[in-house]
């Protein structure tokens, strides 16, 4: 191993000491050439730079395909936990028109946008026309194209959340997609809302996923409308509202929200007698149980009940640190799913 890494030094001293040679050469020659032709040194600068140029937009380009690359491998694998998510390869065509396109083509996502100077700029632009296309191909075919967008904008901030240039030029590309459209702009609302309790990964986008799926290759009336219950149900609770019935039975979208939140309730019902009666008459496909706080260890307690005294199985459960009314605090979310 030792030996291997010292020949490696060794090479790249040699590819180093390669370029800093011929860096010498190139700054002699134009000296030379300054002092020799004057009059000609500014068009002899002029050419180099734009061969300089060349070679570091290049660079820049394949940068920018990496770092696209890289940022959604690295969310994939968080996502994939939730629901189905398909990591493809990218090709980015440089064209000369300010339309973004996307589709698929031999297993690439391949991308035709223009080039900018601004590495974020394209960065954002290069991530939101492929974010997409990690869904399964037959979700892509039948959701709503705002919906898609929306989400889109979402993950992609969250990928880029260390890179607030890239999170503005993201804000920046879908608000100039959604600037008349008022419908397109509350459903980026919700879902930034569902988001903030990281919701959206752990609930909406499963059961969308499942949805589309569901009802593909068709594109029925009652998929866009129950998925939109779902949105403006999960909106509501996120923000504190009360959820009269926090239940969906519908054709493509099935579920209950169970939420442990009174303590006045939980003080008077230590064992969660009537929670888990609620999920009992909910009969739904699947249940999550939601709670934040220091009720998020009595939904543990909850979910495992459920699982043991009903039919259904836990698919997951996650305690993790999100917006709770204004304050950073533990969040609990648990799913189950009927058993088969």
């Amino acid at each position: 191993m030792l030996e291997s890494f010292i020949e490696f030094l060794k090479l790249l001293w040699g590819i180093l000491s390669q370029i800093f040679q011929w860096i010498g050469v190139l700054v002699i020659f134009l000296l030379v050439a300054y002092f020799v032709f004057p009059e000609r040194y500014e068009k002899i600068l002029i050419h180099f730079l734009k061969i300089a140029s060349y070679f570091a937009k290049r660079m820049d380009k394949n940068y920018v395909e990496r770092d696209v690359k890289h940022l959604v491998d690295v969310t994939a694998r968080t996502l994939n936990k939730y629901f189905p998510v398909i990591s493809r390869g990218i090709k980015i065509l440089w064209v000369e028109s300010d339309e973004i396109e996307s589709y698929l083509d031999r297993g690439f996502v391949v991308v035709r946008m223009k080039y900018h100077k601004s590495r974020a700029r394209n960065v954002a632009r290069a991530l939101v026309a492929y974010i997409p296309h990690i869904l399964p191909s037959e979700v892509e075919a039948v959701i709503e194209a705002d919906l898609a967008l929306a989400i889109s904008c979402i993950i992609a901030t969250r990928m880029a959340e260390k890179e607030p240039e890239v999170v503005r030029q993201i804000y920046e590309a879908i608000s100039m997609r959604f600037e008349d459209s008022l419908a397109a702009k509350e459903i980026l609302a919700k879902l930034e809302e569902i988001d903030e309790q990281s919701l959206l990964s752990r609930i909406l986008l499963p059961e969308i996923t499942k949805a589309c799926l569901s009802a593909y290759p068709r594109r029925p009336p009652e998929l866009r409308d129950e998925i939109g219950s779902l949105i403006n149900m999960l909106s509501k609770l996120v923000k504190g509202e009360v959820v009269e019935k926090p239940v969906i039975r519908g054709k493509y979208v099935n579920l209950a929200l169970v939420r442990v939140a009174k303590p006045e309730k939980i003080i008077l019902d230590p064992e969660l007698e009537a929670h888990l009666n609620f999920a009992k008459l909910c009969q739904t496909t699947s249940i999550y149980v939601l709670a934040a706080g220091y009720n998020a260890k009595l939904a543990s307690k909850l979910t495992a009940r459920i699982s043991r005294e009903l039919n259904y199985k836990v698919d997951f459960e996650d305690t993790y640190k999100a917006m709770y009314r204004g304050n950073l605090t533990d969040v609990y979310c648990g799913k189950l799913s009927i058993k088969q």
